[in-house]
């Protein structure tokens, strides 16, 4: 839950830095809808906790499973409008610097989250072929989303440790 309260954080810093450089109002609705991606991830979070809290742990389960898909299809929502936003703001110094980090942010909650659903789809002895279509989509964007930002060392130790773990 950290790492999607620091980016709702940023976002709202960057919100207020918005004033100060000259934005379009198409990069300042981005900044919102971002902030309004992070906002459905809190909620979807808190609900994914109460589910593994019913479960009594770490299982497999379809509710369970669908809402980190879900997450997952957020994250890389949010990941492709930061990286859209940073495109835009190079003249901001100081937002750009933000955009950044939570740009990396993001990819490594991709990497996190997919792990975990990874992990928990192996604990299963059947899986829908519906979720199983949703699963396989959202799982190969992550990696691909991932993959592309591998060459930043953040990154690459996320993979590694997610990797160790597993």
């Amino acid at each position: 839950m950290e790492d999607i309260t620091y980016l709702l954080d940023s976002f709202t810093k960057i919100s207020a830095l918005v004033s100060q450089c000259r934005i379009e109002m198409k990069i300042f609705n981005d900044i919102n809808l971002c902030r309004n991606i992070i906002a459905n991830l809190l909620s979807e979070y808190s609900g994914m906790i109460n589910r593994i809290n019913q479960l009594n742990g770490l299982k497999y389960d379809a509710i369970l499973i669908s809402t980190l898909t879900n997450m997952i299809n957020r994250i890389i929502e949010l990941r492709n409008i930061t990286q859209r936003l940073n495109e835009h703001v190079y003249e901001c110094a100081n937002i750009q610097k933000m955009i950044d980090e939570t740009y990396i942010n993001t990819s490594t909650l991709l990497i996190k989250y997919s792990s975990l659903l990874l992990f928990l789809i192996s604990k299963a002895d059947s899986i829908d072929q519906s979720l199983a279509g949703k699963i396989s989509s959202a799982l190969a964007s992550a990696l691909f989303a991932s993959l592309l930002d591998i060459h930043n060392r953040q990154i690459l130790e996320i993979l590694k440790t997610c990797i160790r773990i597993a």
